[in-house]
């Protein structure tokens, strides 16, 4: 019953650990977006439109495009995950 409930407890604290990396990750993610639609003026690559700002290491893409009035930053990531921050 002891080692059950060892097993159990690893078990649980191994996806803690893995629910808090995804957070941690997409949080950056989210931030890099955010500050790059914040600086924008125009349409174009991340990287040009904000090269003083540290890419996550996982990005895949990042692009700046007009929809109607607005600004869109749209970043990919390795996990498939994509995030948008509108301005």
């Amino acid at each position: 019953m002891r080692t059950f409930v060892g097993f159990l407890v690893g078990f649980v604290a191994l996806l803690l650990v893995f629910v808090a990396a995804f957070a941690l990750q997409g949080r950056g993610a989210r931030e890099y977006a955010a500050r790059v639609a914040r600086e924008a003026t125009g349409p174009g690559a991340c990287r040009e439109v904000a090269r003083g700002v540290q890419s996550p290491p996982d990005m895949t893409r990042c692009e700046v495009r007009r929809e109607g009035g607005t600004l869109v930053v749209q970043l990919s990531l390795e996990s498939g995950r994509t995030y948008l921050a509108r301005r």
